[in-house]
């Protein structure tokens, strides 16, 4: 719960700052061992860190990053 209003009200302060009103969405995975290792992992051993990259159509065990940017960082 603490996090999440860290996040929160970071996003707010950051929204305030900012002057451009397009923003940018991305995610990409930051992956710990692809599908064949899973296994063999010993930092995380929950299913929830079990994902899938459908442009590579592979699984991977990881977490997925969503990152946020507007236009005008993009465009720099």
């Amino acid at each position: 719960m603490l996090m999440s209003d860290l996040f929160h009200q970071i996003g707010m302060i950051l929204k305030e700052a900012s002057d451009c009103p397009q923003y940018l969405l991305d995610s990409f995975p930051v992956v710990m061992c692809d599908n064949i290792r899973i296994f063999n992992v010993k930092l995380i051993k929950s299913e929830d860190y079990r994902g899938y990259i459908a442009s590579k159509k592979r699984y991977f065990y990881g977490v997925k990053i969503q990152l946020l940017t507007t236009i005008h960082w993009y465009t720099c």
